[in-house]
């Protein structure tokens, strides 16, 4: 039909007005109609801009399958890694309706490309050329992003109900995550043997990620199954792909940053002084391995953490904080006792100034000389402050260590 084929592209070149993400999406419509009279009545009524069309995409996905794509959708948005596509239909397993949510074997979709008809043109599928050839699932083009983050919806239910928010969203995920782990009974390998689940990957790494972003809410009903969680034979399996699987769920939630979680624990008894022969304390553990969380740093100091113990390479956390250059910590730690001068058990010839002065942070060196840390301490082989400010190159530190008087000639 050479001429509904003129009409098509006449139609599409006149509104598009060099938008071609928006003509794409006006010929997947189109490419729905099964008669030239439904053509014309589409072709008479195409929306005017990209979020117009999106919106007209989302009312015309059916009723039945509007909640299982909104939690689709989320996922693809908001994970932290890309998704596989049978990873992304196995998360239609998890019954997020029941309270509380859980694994359900019977709402496994035979064809994992069924996803792809449920969400329309909104995502698409590529395939890897470095994991193995497995097809990922993403959004069809930025833009379906930028709408579904927006408020640019229509005031009607129907459209508004697709708005997403970050902390919905991920409290959502961390609840899947765990609830699809514990499914898993005793003895059951999570990874390494036999058929690994396509969704394993995502759940066992970053369930702690979207809690961590979930907790900006407070508590939620996330940490009944959290609590849940670290009681089960799914975390004692799940321990085993962590690097350091003998930690008590304690030590877990504070390096994971969980300050809600933590409190949670420290209310049903945990110790907050209890150590791991190697790994010290929750506060040590936390600050050798985990970024910055100034919270967690204050509430295991209520609760009377020893500041002073040092995690598995020898450093406090006051040798951590002065790594990363977080200052907040730092200064937290000083108000609370730490040894300021105290060296790096494994490496005695180093402390904090001398960290700070090598990773370069002049706001930490001057908070450690300005409440006492000794400016003349040798280093052993690296010399004292300002000899290790000097080969890094840190003029700035030099320039302040001299004006702080130190020891030129040590």
């Amino acid at each position: 039909m050479p001429d509904v084929q003129q009409d098509i592209v006449s139609t599409l070149v006149a509104k598009a007005d060099g938008m071609f993400r928006w003509a794409v999406c006006q010929l997947d419509s189109l490419s729905g109609c099964r008669n030239k009279v439904a053509l014309q009545k589409a072709l008479s009524s195409l929306p005017k801009a990209l979020d117009e069309t999106y919106s007209q995409i989302l009312d015309n996905i059916n009723e039945e399958d509007i909640e299982e794509a909104l939690r689709m959708l989320e996922w693809v948005v908001y994970s932290t890694e890309p998704l596989r596509l049978e990873g992304l239909a196995e998360v239609l397993t998890i019954d997020m309706e029941a309270n509380p949510p859980h694994f359900d074997s019977d709402r496994h979709l035979p064809n994992p490309r069924d996803i792809l008809d449920i969400c329309s043109t909104l995502i698409t599928t590529v395939i890897s050329d470095l994991h193995e050839g497995f097809e990922y699932v993403r959004l069809a083009h930025f833009s379906v992003q930028e709408y579904l983050v927006s408020e640019r919806f229509p005031h009607k239910r129907m459209c508004t109900r697709w708005s997403m928010q970050a902390v919905p969203a991920n409290i959502s995920m961390a609840e899947a995550c765990l609830a699809y782990l514990l499914q898993f009974e005793p003895g059951t390998s999570l990874v390494g043997e036999g058929k690994t689940s396509p969704l394993i990957h995502q759940v066992i790494l970053r369930w702690r990620e979207y809690a961590r972003i979930a907790e900006l809410n407070g508590p939620t009903k996330l940490h009944r199954l959290i609590m849940e969680f670290f009681s089960s034979a799914a975390y004692t399996m799940w321990k085993k792909s962590q690097l350091y699987e003998y930690l008590p769920p304690f030590h877990y939630a504070a390096y994971f940053r969980l300050t809600e979680t933590a409190k949670l624990l420290l209310k049903m008894g945990v110790d907050v002084h209890a150590r791991s022969e190697d790994m010290g304390n929750a506060l040590s553990f936390a600050s050798e391995y985990g970024l910055e969380n100034i919270e967690i740093t204050r509430l295991l100091i209520d609760y009377g953490i020893d500041v002073n113990v040092a995690g598995p390479s020898g450093r406090t956390p006051l040798h951590a904080a002065c790594r990363r250059g977080e200052l907040g910590t730092v200064l937290l730690l000083i108000a609370n006792g730490v040894g300021i001068n105290a060296p790096v058990r494994r490496f005695v010839d180093r402390n904090a100034l001398l960290i700070a002065c090598f990773w370069g942070h002049l706001d930490i060196v001057q908070a450690l000389l300005e409440n006492g840390a000794n400016i003349n301490a040798q280093g052993g082989c690296h010399g004292n402050a300002l000899i290790v400010a000097s080969l890094r190159g840190y003029f700035g530190i030099v320039r302040l260590l001299i004006e702080k008087e130190v020891d030129i000639n040590t």
